[in-house]
Formats: C-alpha cells, structure tokens, sequence
C-alpha cells in the first residue's frame, strides 16, 4: 500500500480525490444528518492518495498542526471505497503514515469506531477533537445555500450537486495554490 501525492496528477487522479471527497460528505449526511467534522478537502489540508498497487482506493486527509517547537502530524480523515472497508486497510495506512510523518501523529477526534480502533491498536493518540457543537448550525447554513426547486428541505440530488461544486472548486484552488496547473 502506498500513500502519496505525486505531481503532476492526471486528471484521473484528480477525479478520484474530488469523488472520495463527495462520497465522504454524502455518506456523513445520510449516516447522521450532519456535514462530517473534517473535511478530505480544504485549504488546511493535504489530501493525499492510498493506493493499493497503481490504483487509488482511498484518501488520507493531513495537516501539520502545533506550535514550532511541538508540531504534529494531525490526521483530519480516511476515506476508503467501501469494497476496501473492513480488510484492515485504516490500520495499515495509519501505520504507514505514522512511519512517514515529518512529526509524531495523532489523529482528530471525533473518529468513526474502526479508525478509533485501528489508532488505538497502534497506540497514536487521539486529541484535538474538532468543534462538533457546531455542525447542526453549519449543515442548517450549508442547506440553505444548496439550489433546490425539487422540496423545500434540499433533496438529495441538488445537496450532491452543490456538494460537488464546492468541492472541485476547493481542491482545484489548493492544487493550482501549491502546483500550478499540474494536470496531466
């Protein structure tokens, strides 16, 4: 397994993270009604590629966060295809990334069950834990943006496409920010 962010991206590449990064928020709002607390795009984070082989099944979410003198690899998200789910893959991407950290890693609370699990079984702390108290108000604030003639509730395919939207612009600000127009 192999996680990385190797420049340029083809647009393949690019596709697969913006599409991750849309089934992650889509999976978080029918779950639990609610926006996820972080994000696998934004311009805070790294996204990087897991890859098994040559081809990406999953997203790894990544920030340096701390003061100077006491910096942490913070790992904000995974993603995986749900076919990869379930096979011990969180734990090895946590192990690898624990290994290839500029800093020691923790990862972001809150965490789904397997994550918390898998950090606990390689014993990286969990901390930092983001301000949930927060997401009803910014998933009320989000639907109201959300374009929808269908219901008065947004429906489920105006909030996918606005979803979308704000996610390719995300990352295609945060790819031409740190590279350019890096596409193959």
């Amino acid at each position: 397994m192999i996680i990385s962010m190797n420049l340029p991206l083809t647009r393949e590449e690019h596709s697969f993270i913006v599409d991750a990064a849309c089934d992650y928020i889509d999976e978080a709002l029918l779950a639990t009604g609610l926006l996820p607390p972080a994000p696998l795009v934004s311009e805070s984070t790294a996204t990087l590629l897991i890859r098994k082989g040559n081809r990406p099944i999953g997203a790894l979410a990544t920030a340096t966060c701390g003061p100077p003198d006491d910096e942490r690899s913070e790992i904000h998200s995974v993603y995986l295809l749900p076919k990869w789910r379930g096979k011990g893959y969180a734990s090895r991407v946590l192990e690898e990334f624990s290994r290839a950290a500029p800093h020691p890693p923790y990862v972001r609370e809150p965490l789904p069950a397997a994550l918390a699990h898998s950090a606990s079984s390689l014993k990286i702390p969990t901390g930092n834990p983001h301000d949930t108290e927060m997401l009803p108000a910014v998933t009320k604030s989000f639907k109201r943006t959300v374009p929808c003639i269908h219901e008065t509730d947004p429906c489920r395919a105006c909030m996918s496409t606005t979803i979308r939207t704000s996610v390719e612009t995300a990352f295609s600000a945060f790819m031409h920010q740190i590279a350019g127009d890096h596409l193959v």
